[in-house]
């Protein structure tokens, strides 16, 4: 992580480097921050006094510190806009037919969808005008009330197939998990930022710097995975994981344990593609920990032969005529013909299969370079976040819609085998694109305070 940006270092203190730029002469100077507007005094090397106090006082009384100040990064606000207006539009096509079949009302989705990105959109304003700080305050205590969510899952919650992963809170139905890749991101962050001397100080040894850069903050992505498991929620665990991963990186981890881990997954890996290849029982029952649904699903992507098409491999083999019909530049906007009862619920998870038919090879191409351009404006407002916190955050946030829509995209494919993962910005969702829309606002509350151009 680098610690300092602009002459400040990730502790709040200045560098000699800034310091040098006073003159040996100065009396003294003041610069105000970009994260907070307060007014730090710097002292000149002949030992003036520090001139900064009232200054400090004066800036606290004009603004208050629950609002964030600066110009937000306009290039990933029109990011963001583009996709959300794109998935929108998507929604509507790759939804009329099932809705009218379904609903007897053609916009039935699309006008809940628009209800959904409104309210989003709303969230998104709000706190990208709030200061991150108080986001960060807030950390903790909306990492652990997650966690009581996801252990209401499993007492009271309701299953959708094989998973039980919804909380009906009066009239609304939401996800816990949903909301724990953005309070896992928060979490983990605060706690690098709190405990950084800890992490960077190699002064300290490597166990230490172990235990407080990897196992402990790791203990929060266990945790939350291993509550998001119970639920029988694979792809919900793998994205949990892999956030976690993200920002454990980002926060200063050595990074010869994530080789160690890789190394171990990937065995992991094999060991169970083995296990369902050969239908070992045998290794099965020592292994204990495979979820028959889940060896079912991995064994229908291994040998998709060995199942009917019109009933166990009948999402996936639809969606891939889908993908393979659009050729170079598609069908057309509205033409697509899997859309019409052949793939399930097409403006849900497998809604890029409808983006490849209508809009071919050119448009899937697109939407994969409009993603990636989201993904360096994230870590590009990351690297230049003016702390610790807001780093690590930017860069989680950045790396949970990376993640998410490229594991979609590998399960339309057939790459992966078949999940329920989202697209984010481009799927029907409801408590999900909301969440994601409450992601941005944190993200362009971050970058108000950026050291870079807008």
């Amino acid at each position: 992580m680098k610690e300092e940006k602009n002459g400040y270092s990730a502790s709040g203190k200045i560098s000699s480097d800034a310091t040098g730029h006073a003159g040996a002469n100065a009396a003294a100077s003041a610069n105000v921050t970009a994260d907070t507007g307060v007014i730090i005094g710097i002292k000149s090397p002949d030992g003036a006094a520090d001139i900064a106090d009232e200054e400090n006082a004066k800036a606290s009384k004009k603004r208050p510190f629950i609002l964030a100040t600066g110009m937000l990064d306009r290039p990933m606000l029109i990011i963001i806009l583009l996709l959300v207006c794109f998935g929108s539009v998507m929604v509507f096509s790759a939804s009329h037919a099932y809705a009218y079949s379904r609903y007897g009302d053609s916009t039935y989705f699309i006008k809940k969808q628009l209800m959904w990105v409104l309210l989003g959109a709303l969230a998104m304003i709000m706190i990208s005008f709030i200061n991150y700080k108080v986001i960060k305050a807030a950390a903790i205590p909306a990492y652990c009330v997650t966690l009581i969510l996801l252990v209401l899952v499993l007492l009271i919650g309701i299953a959708a197939q094989a998973a039980q992963r919804w909380l009906v809170i009066g009239p609304i139905s939401v996800q816990p998990s949903e909301i724990m890749k953005v309070t896992l991101v928060l979490a983990i962050a605060w706690y690098a930022d709190r405990y950084r001397r800890k992490i960077y100080d190699t002064s300290l040894g490597f166990g230490v710097r172990t235990l407080n850069s990897l196992v402990k903050p790791g203990a929060f992505v266990l945790l939350a995975a291993a509550l998001i498991a119970l639920e029988n929620h694979v792809s919900g665990t793998l994205i949990i994981l892999m956030i976690g991963v993200v920002c454990l990186w980002a926060s200063g981890a050595d990074k010869k344990w994530f080789i160690i881990l890789g190394g171990s997954g990937l065995f992991m890996v094999g060991v169970i593609l083995l296990i369902v290849w050969f239908k070992d029982e045998s290794w099965n029952k020592i292994v204990g920990i495979i979820p028959d649904y889940v060896v079912k699903r991995i064994d229908m992507w291994l040998k998709p032969e060995n199942y009917t098409i019109l009933d166990d491999t009948w999402q996936t083999v639809q969606g891939k005529y889908a993908v393979g019909s659009g050729g170079f530049f598609g069908t057309g906007f509205g033409n697509s013909y899997q859309k019409h009862l052949f793939v399930s619920q097409p403006q849900n998870d497998f809604i890029f299969a409808i983006v490849c038919e209508e809009l071919g090879f050119v448009g899937a191409v697109g939407l994969i370079a409009l993603y990636l351009v989201f993904i360096y404006r994230g870590f590009f407002i990351a690297k230049n976040a003016p702390d610790v916190f807001s780093s690590i955050v930017a860069t989680g946030i950045t790396g949970h819609v990376g993640i998410q829509a490229f594991l979609n995209m590998l399960v339309v494919t057939g790459v992966f085998p078949n999940t329920g993962i989202s697209l984010p910005f481009i799927s029907y969702g409801g408590s999900s694109l909301v969440m994601l829309m409450a992601e941005m606002g944190i993200l362009l509350s971050i970058s108000r305070g950026a050291h870079m151009d807008k």
